[in-house]
């Protein structure tokens, strides 16, 4: 996998996984691995490279194709990607000896899907999703004990944010630890309220 790797200090006892979104790339999700370096330094920081969209435009990538607009379609996309992401999850973290309780999975949009979804079924220490929803819940939701940030804009157009609160009151149901922040007027991006609001999730892990 293409990847960004920011090292931990000392040998990682955390692995930190960021997803960017449809149509992006790793060099995107960049400023947030340096905030989430600087918050949790005993984590090592991955940013992959989603599959490539288009040959010509190798800064245009993606996870899964998002040809469906309902959850159960695109967690179905997501199904069969499943395997290679999970793999190269558990390549990296099987290099230091370590456990899914020792990861966090993180994106935005497309990569907040991908790590809410994988975060729940995985049991990961903690997922944080940046203007993402949960897919096919009845899939992918399991007993966890995954603590899960749902950071959303309030203005958002793309993920709208009456998903991500559908998503929180799903979550809670289950019983999962789950809190929320959003901002205002703030549409599909993460602005320094839904940063800010993540790196002290991160500190308080």
């Amino acid at each position: 996998m293409n990847e960004i790797v920011l090292s931990a200090v000392g040998s990682p006892k955390h692995l930190i996984f960021l997803f960017h979104g449809y149509g992006a790339n790793k060099e995107g999700m960049q400023f947030l691995g340096d905030a989430f370096s600087k918050a949790m330094p005993s984590a090592e920081v991955h940013i992959p490279d989603g599959f490539s969209l288009d040959e010509k435009d190798e800064e245009r990538r993606a996870w899964f194709p998002m040809l469906c607009e309902d959850s159960d379609g695109l967690g179905d996309e997501l199904h069969v990607v499943q395997p290679h992401i999970i793999r190269y999850i558990d390549e990296v973290k099987n290099d230091y000896n370590l456990k899914y309780s020792d990861v966090i999975l993180s994106g935005f949009s497309q990569g907040a899907m991908l790590s809410l979804s994988f975060g729940v079924l995985l049991n990961v220490k903690a997922v944080i999703s940046f203007a993402g929803a949960l897919l096919k819940p009845s899939d992918f939701l399991r007993k966890c004990d995954t603590k899960v940030l749902i950071a959303h804009g309030e203005s958002d157009n793309v993920v709208p944010l009456e998903e991500a609160k559908s998503t929180e009151r799903i979550l809670k149901q289950a019983g999962v630890d789950v809190q929320m922040i959003t901002s205002k007027n703030l549409f599909h991006a993460v602005d320094e309220r839904l940063l800010n609001g993540a790196v002290d999730f991160l500190t308080r892990l």
